[in-house]
């Protein structure tokens, strides 16, 4: 590769691993082929090679295979100069990883992420929520904890099988999905309970007229029939909010008081599905 990123020769290779024969590569500079939020690292790699001219490897990168799907590749390189010091060229060997990058991708989301629904797992959801703590704890803002459990989801495991109460956990999942933001958090703790940290709410007006309507939303929602395999499937769910930084600064004492909340919603459903911390110990509705 030339010195203004210009490829004048590539080995036949390319043409098995990314689709491309060697003529439709050469005189094209190499970012018309890397993903362009590679392109800065791959920039600093070369201006390492240059500045401390000496081979350099492990550099990682996403390149466009011919048919447009995107390739793992890892490159050694090193600089080629006169004997004035100069950049003649860059040379270079690239090795595809892209198999082991998808593994290596699938370890981590079964790892963080649940099998069944596609939320976040436990551990992946108290790293999340710990960092939006931090955030919220920077920015001055009120975050919400929402711990959310399903009411006579048992019964439906019972009558129609795991399969179908499977199916409904699905489904809450992309209920949850459809009616949180983009900067929401959600995930499954396990079997019917579940979490959602509704973030971005200031002191500026009152706390509870923030964030009761779209917890109502989400309770709301949950508990529409749902329709699987002809059955109409009648649950709802209880919800508990315990607030960050005002009930509780510890990410685990927030979640047990979210806890204490939806039972005390579970205790007295006729008056409210959603309860907050503060007004559970009060004892108000």
């Amino acid at each position: 590769m030339l010195p203004n990123g210009t490829l004048d020769y590539v080995s036949p290779c390319w043409q098995d691993i990314l689709g491309y024969h060697p003529t439709e590569v050469t005189g094209k500079t190499f970012d018309h082929f890397v993903h362009q939020d590679d392109l800065e690292r791959c920039y600093a790699f070369m201006q390492s090679l240059l500045l401390t001219a000496t081979q350099h490897g492990a550099i990682e990168y996403r390149i466009f295979h011919k048919n447009g799907q995107l390739r793992w590749h890892t490159s050694t390189a090193a600089p080629i100069l006169d004997s004035d010091g100069s950049l003649i060229k860059y040379v270079g060997i690239a090795r595809d990883i892209t198999e082991q990058k998808l593994q290596n991708l699938e370890l981590a989301r079964q790892a963080y992420y649940d099998p069944l629904t596609g939320l976040a797992n436990r551990t992946l959801f108290h790293k999340m929520l710990e960092q939006q703590m931090a955030l919220c704890q920077l920015r001055g803002d009120t975050l919400a904890l929402l711990f959310i459990d399903l009411d006579r989801f048992k019964p439906i495991n019972d009558c129609y099988g795991h399969a179908i109460g499977d199916v409904v956990l699905q489904q809450v999942a992309q209920r949850l999905h459809h009616n949180t933001r983009a900067a929401d958090l959600t995930g499954r703790l396990s079997g019917d309970e579940f979490v959602v940290a509704l973030t971005g709410f200031t002191a500026s007006q009152s706390l509870v007229s923030q964030i009761l309507p779209l917890a109502s939303r989400i309770q709301q929602q949950l508990s529409a029939p749902y329709l699987i395999a002809e059955h109409q499937l009648d649950i709802s769910c209880s919800v508990g909010i315990a607030l960050f930084p005002q009930d509780s600064l510890d990410q685990q004492q927030l979640l047990h008081l979210a806890d204490i909340a939806m039972y005390q919603a579970k205790k007295r459903p006729s008056q409210a599905a959603v309860v907050f911390y503060q007004a559970a110990v009060a004892g108000r509705p």
